[in-house]
């Protein structure tokens, strides 16, 4: 369960977590702290993430999955935001580009060949 910006341990115990997608990219979560918020959602450095309108660092946890650790100060019923960051966005759109540009230029060169 370690990922890049997650600690070794950590204390605290499962509980249960609502969850809400309000849109593709962007999901609120409503979980206890303090411990591992676990979301699965496939982890893309492109999500950020804001615990109690503070922002939180997101980071992969179990192997794939978006983490996000609940601190101590948590309240019982904190609100985990997650959006995917415009940089996410922006990349996404360079590469339907790409592929497209890909597309047409695979159609006129099956046309002259």
């Amino acid at each position: 369960m370690r990922g890049e910006g997650l600690p070794e341990v950590l204390d605290g115990a499962a509980a249960p977590a609502q969850w809400e997608r309000l849109r593709p990219e962007k999901m609120v979560v409503q979980a206890q702290g303090p411990g591992l918020l676990v979301v699965g959602e496939h982890f893309d450095p492109g999500w950020r993430a804001s615990i109690d309108g503070r922002p939180a660092r997101v980071a992969e946890a179990d192997l794939a999955a978006l983490g996000v650790v609940l601190p101590a100060s948590a309240r019982p019923s904190s609100c985990a935001s997650f959006r995917w960051g415009a940089s996410g966005i922006a990349l996404a759109l360079v590469a339907a580009v790409v592929l497209a540009g890909a597309g047409i230029a695979r159609r006129r060169w099956a046309r002259v060949a």
